[in-house]
């Protein structure tokens, strides 16, 4: 979610592995790996805009977004569905399936669905965190 607005669903696994939209990588690209004591980490450049008198036009990450477009600024953002995908996935972002984001994979954690929770399915629980080092 990027101010009030869902930017991407889908199944844990899929959306920390394999994002879709620009924000959601670059949140996970700049989580700090327990092996980059020293390094700097990745940022997302600019700040928040306000929620005041926002209008319902526009992706509201174009401005702080590496690949944004005019369009974007004026697109009616909708949540669109990941063609792509193997599994149910959307994403507010028109450009998203040309876009290359990466696969996260050697730095996101393992996410499964926990049914054994006790409020049942709703509930995804995050194990074995990766370190950002990929295993030998």
């Amino acid at each position: 979610m990027y101010v009030g607005r869902i930017v991407e669903t889908g199944p844990t696994h899929e959306v920390l592995e394999r994002p879709k939209h620009p924000y959601t990588a670059a949140l996970l690209r700049s989580m700090p790996a327990a092996s980059a004591r020293e390094e700097e980490l990745a940022t997302i450049s600019g700040s928040s805009p306000r929620m005041i008198g926002m209008t319902g036009f526009g992706c509201r990450f174009a401005p702080r977004c590496e690949f944004a477009e005019a369009e974007c600024l004026e697109w009616r953002t909708e949540l669109l569905p990941v063609s792509s995908a193997a599994v149910e996935r959307e994403v507010r972002c028109r450009r998203h399936a040309e876009l290359d984001l990466g696969d996260l994979s050697t730095t996101a954690g393992t996410a499964t669905r926990s049914a054994s929770h006790p409020e049942g399915e709703g509930y995804t629980e995050v194990s074995e965190v990766g370190d950002g080092v990929p295993d030998e």
